[in-house]
C-alpha cells in the first residue's frame, strides 16, 4: 500500500492497541489526581466560608466548558464578597483549577 494518511493512522492505532496501551491514555497520573483533590477541597472550603449558593459541580462545569474570558470572570463573581485579600486567594485557586 502506498504511503498515506490512512495508512499512518492505521499503523498508529495498531501500535497503540498492542498490549492494551490505549487503555491508559486517559488515566491521569497520581500527581494530577492529588492536585485535583487538593484544589477541589480548597474550592469547597471557599464555598462554605462564603455561604455560597453555588456548588463545586457548577464551578467544575464552568471550568471544563470554558470558552471565553467571561466564564472566568463569572466564577470570580461567585466568590466576590468585597474583601480584596480573600479575592486574591480565590483567583489563585481558580487559576490552579
Amino acid at each position: 500500500m502506498k504511503p498515506s494518511v490512512y495508512k499512518s493512522l492505521q499503523l498508529l492505532w495498531s501500535d497503540l492497541t498492542r498490549g492494551n496501551t490505549y487503555k491508559n491514555l486517559h488515566t491521569p497520573s497520581p500527581e494530577i489526581i492529588s492536585k485535583r483533590k487538593k484544589i477541589e477541597k480548597e474550592l469547597s472550603n471557599i464555598l462554605e466560608k462564603s455561604n455560597s449558593d453555588f456548588t463545586l459541580r457548577e464551578i467544575q462545569d464552568i471550568i471544563y466548558n470554558e470558552t471565553e474570558m467571561d466564564d472566568f470572570h463569572r466564577i470570580i463573581r461567585m466568590f466576590d464578597a468585597g474583601l480584596p485579600y480573600e479575592l486574591e486567594n480565590v483567583i489563585e485557586t481558580i487559576n490552579d483549577a
